[in-house]
């Protein structure tokens, strides 16, 4: 009898211990979540992809060595790390249970080793990559000198101590660098992978082998220009839950109705208008705002007229400011300084390190300097100037109010050439206009990634500026050259701030968890989950 009755006892205690385990699974986990992708990701390569639809993908496919949780860098493919007195070395701990997998070879166990994070950032800053996110790496000790081919990429300042340990060396001390290695582009890679793929690499889900908390659904889950289907990796290991069951992403420029899927749950989250954010919380939906990006004059270089500084500080130089801030676009902010407030740099606010405003001030007499740059090339007066925007009220408005300012200080008449939103990137790319009002949007919220805008290299530089001094500025980044590199854009009137603008994002009722980054550094639903919701529509 003793014998039965202690067998129902350590039955009832592992019954008791496997439901105490259940129930540590919250009842609003393991929901599919849908959101639109306005694009198709240009690639899936972490090292090298900066588009927003691309970070978003990434941010579930791969583990860096951290990924912020609740606004702290937790660990992720490093179960810890530690760091020197001065945090110029930190030292990282890999995972032992993190494993490769790819949508060919799912059951082959290939670990992911310090040798992966190697090879993947030496990778990154290779001049032969080409990467736009090599800034992002150069805290690290030798990296800028790598990037610009004087030193070779084993002169990294990172290190394989055995499989599992990572020796990063930084250039100067940076406290928070384990808040920077959560961007995607310090994911590892797998180096034999990598080389079998001949250069498809992220191209397609056979070309890629990940690390991360989601896996393709299957071989032909990303349809470009259509879908793209992700399933909760059942054997990845961290210290933090993964709530969603799958990501289903669908691949459309079609915007039209997203108030409405939100309502209905066939989308989870979406970008909105000003105008439908307003009717989404109007219907009860909760709407987040993040900076997006910096508003202003965008002066084009190659234009006969605006190559000359004197000619471009005539205009930017003669903006009646007090009239102009009057007449801002809703839901928008007066921009004191081309880089915001929230923009970092080495994870602190830049403007409060560089304790000073950027901005061109008034100058009555700067249409004189431009007039004598105008004789020289045989004008007696300044040409009539046509300033490119967008063909809705706000804009036009706010243009209109620029040419009043000129029309007075110069005593030119000016156009305005207000064309759809389309008509606008097309010409802006292609150089096809004098001034343009424009948004300059970076593709993460670090100071340095909105001043790349404008350098040489860039093939999305809407100014065509082509400066060796300024990229040497932007090469060397240190907080003194950042600023020099603002100012330089400020004095010389290549962009003249005028506000910022906000993106406007809406979550389907009991959409919780999801974290959406600045600028253009896309989302992670690692944490996403779906609350019951009430006859009233609260959580």
């Amino acid at each position: 009898m003793r014998k039965l009755l202690s067998f129902f006892f350590c039955l009832m205690l592992l019954l008791f211990a496997f439901s105490g385990c259940k129930e540590k699974r919250p009842k609003n986990a393991d929901k599919d979540f849908y959101y639109i992708l306005s694009e198709n990701p240009s690639s899936l390569d972490p090292q090298t992809c900066s588009d927003e639809n691309g970070l978003t993908v990434l941010r579930a496919l791969f583990d860096g060595l951290t990924r912020m949780i609740d606004g702290e860098a937790a660990p992720a493919a490093a179960k810890d790390w530690s760091e020197n007195a001065d945090s110029t070395v930190f030292t990282f701990t890999l995972r032992e249970d993190r494993y490769w997998r790819s949508v060919t070879d799912n059951d082959r166990e290939l670990p992911v080793t310090a040798d992966d994070f190697v090879f993947a950032f030496r990778r990154a800053v290779s001049p032969g990559t080409k990467s736009r996110n090599a800034s992002l790496f150069f805290p690290i000790k030798g990296a800028k000198e790598v990037f610009e081919g004087a030193l070779p990429d084993t002169s990294l300042g990172v290190e394989a101590i055995g499989a599992y340990t990572l020796r990063i060396t930084l250039d100067t001390p940076f406290p928070d660098f384990p808040k920077l290695l959560s961007h995607p582009a310090f994911s590892p890679c797998c180096q034999s992978f990598f080389d079998s793929t001949n250069g498809k690499y992220g191209l397609e889900p056979r070309y890629l082998v990940t690390n991360g908390p989601f896996v393709f659904e299957s071989y032909y889950a990303w349809e470009p220009g259509s879908y793209l289907n992700l399933l909760r990796n059942a054997h990845y290991q961290s210290g933090f839950d993964v709530f969603p069951a799958s990501l289903t992403f669908t691949i459309s420029g079609d915007t039209s109705r997203l108030t409405e899927k939100l309502l209905d749950g066939s989308v989870c989250v979406a970008e909105l208008t000003k105008r439908e954010a307003e009717e989404a919380q109007a219907l009860g939906l909760r709407v987040e705002s993040l900076s997006r990006s910096t508003c202003g004059l965008c002066f084009n270089l190659r234009d006969e007229l605006m190559q000359y500084p004197e000619i471009r500080r005539a205009f930017a130089s003669t903006v009646d400011r007090q009239l102009l801030l009057s007449n801002l676009p809703e839901k928008t902010a007066p921009a004191d300084n081309l880089i915001p407030a929230d923009m970092t740099f080495r994870e602190q606010s830049y403007r409060k390190l560089v304790g000073e405003t950027v901005l061109l001030p008034f100058d009555a007499s700067a249409p004189q300097a431009a007039i004598a740059r105008l004789k020289s090339l045989e004008h007696d007066a300044m040409p009539s100037v046509s300033v490119l925007c967008t063909d809705d009220d706000e804009t036009k408005n706010l243009v209109n109010q620029l040419i009043i300012s000129w029309n007075r200080e110069m005593g030119n008449y000016f156009n305005m050439n207000p064309v759809s939103e389309a008509e606008r990137s097309a010409a802006v790319s292609s150089g096809n206009f004098q001034i343009a009002f424009f948004a300059v949007s970076p593709p993460n919220e670090k100071a340095s990634s909105l001043l790349d805008v404008f350098s040489s290299q860039n093939p999305e530089n809407p100014t065509f500026l082509n400066d060796e001094h300024y990229d040497a500025l932007l090469g060397r980044y240190e907080l003194s050259s950042l600023l020099a590199a603002e100012k330089y854009l400020s004095e010389q009137a290549v962009f003249y701030p005028i506000c910022y603008e906000s993106g406007f994002y809406a979550f389907a009722r009991g959409v919780n968890g999801v974290a959406v980054y600045p600028y253009r550094g896309g989302i992670d639903f690692t944490q996403a989950v779906i609350d019951e919701v009430t006859e009233n529509g609260s959580n």
